[in-house]
């Protein structure tokens, strides 16, 4: 089945009309040399007559009576009337419409009734006031060959087009059929993790490049495979300590003290660390696309809200006073993570109070 969009039906395609643009115009242009050279080569012969005659004129000949076959002569005076012709006109009347000319040959093709297609050359001999030659050659000849070319070039280019058409589709098949054969071996590739890669043609040219830099891509995305499932099954086993931890704390009955206060700290402690895997989690599942995530990011407001959690949590004195307005670019999340880590680990170390 021919596939429209594929790169094989889109080289033949263009190369095949290329091909007939080109023989058309080279059609052409034999069709109108060949034509030229026939009409010169009658020509030279009209010419080469009529000096023969202008010679056998200054002898006291009219012209000869024995002509070329296909060959016609008459003269003419000055005045239009016909004064001789060759031996096969005799009798008949003006070959063309007279009309005055001068010594420099004119030519011309005309089309009889009688004879056919003719070459014709008018001429005027022995200056202004000699008689007047027009002598003719029948180019029938000429125009069946040039026909009976024009009839084979119509048949034989198209008919060559089409079979550098078909040497280019196979050609383009052939060298395509390895792309084709890494496209099945790619996807026959169900797991990464088995190792599996494209077989190497070794044909030193962009296809063995292409291959080689899929190979590397695999690489990249089992490794990139890997890590994230190290981190998942270590964070599977990361958040079943804390989880337990939490769920035992609360279950336990001294979960509140005499004056309703909560002294949950090693659940708290807990679940801090529930949330930097959380946010671990969180960068991983952004990726990439962490640039496309930057907004304004007010830092006060994130400094003020956690410094809040820090009072609730702690019996440290938290001082804000000298916190002022300020906005990043950034990711929210990252600013979050950043102010909660200096603050968490500022209050760690703390004695009496955090500025």
């Amino acid at each position: 089945m021919i596939h429209m969009r594929s790169i094989r039906f889109r080289i033949t395609v263009p190369a095949v009309l290329l091909v007939f643009a080109l023989l058309a115009g080279l059609s052409y242009l034999l069709v109108a040399s060949v034509h030229t050279h026939l009409i010169s080569e009658v020509d030279s012969s009209l010419i080469n007559g009529a000096h023969f005659v202008e010679q056998e004129q200054t002898h006291g000949t009219v012209l000869s009576p024995v002509s070329p076959k296909g060959t016609f002569g008459q003269f003419f005076l000055p005045d239009g009337r016909l004064i001789g012709s060759s031996a096969n006109l005799k009798g008949e009347g003006p070959l063309i419409p007279f009309v005055p000319v001068g010594t420099t040959p004119r030519l011309t093709t005309i089309s009889t009734a009688r004879f056919g297609e003719l070459r014709v050359l008018e001429q005027q001999l022995g200056g202004s006031t000699g008689p007047i030659l027009v002598e003719a050659q029948q180019i029938d000849q000429i125009s069946d060959a040039i026909r009976s070319l024009v009839t084979q070039l119509a048949i034989g280019a198209p008919a060559l087009g089409l079979a550098f058409g078909a040497i280019i589709w196979f050609v383009v098949g052939r060298a395509m059929k390895p792309v084709e054969a890494t496209r099945v071996a790619v996807a026959g590739i169900a797991r990464l993790a088995t190792g599996e890669r494209v077989q190497n043609p070794r044909t030193g040219d962009e296809l063995e490049r292409l291959v080689v830099t899929m190979n590397l891509l695999l690489d990249r995305l089992q490794a990139s495979f890997e890590r994230e499932q190290q981190f998942v099954s270590d964070a599977s086993h990361e958040l079943r300590s804390p989880i337990a931890a939490v769920r035992a704390i609360l279950e336990s009955e001294s979960i509140y003290d005499i004056g309703g206060r909560r002294s949950n700290s090693s659940a708290l402690k807990a679940l801090q660390r529930l949330q930097e895997v959380a946010d671990q989690l969180l960068v991983l599942d952004r990726g990439g696309d962490s640039m496309q995530s930057l907004r304004p990011v007010d830092v006060d407001e994130w400094v003020f809200t956690i410094a809040e959690r820090l009072r609730g949590s702690t019996n440290l004195s938290i001082d804000t006073a000298s916190v002022s307005g300020g906005q990043v670019l950034a990711n929210e999340v990252d600013i979050m993570r950043i102010v909660d880590n200096l603050t968490s680990n500022a209050a760690r170390f703390a004695r009496t109070s955090v500025k």
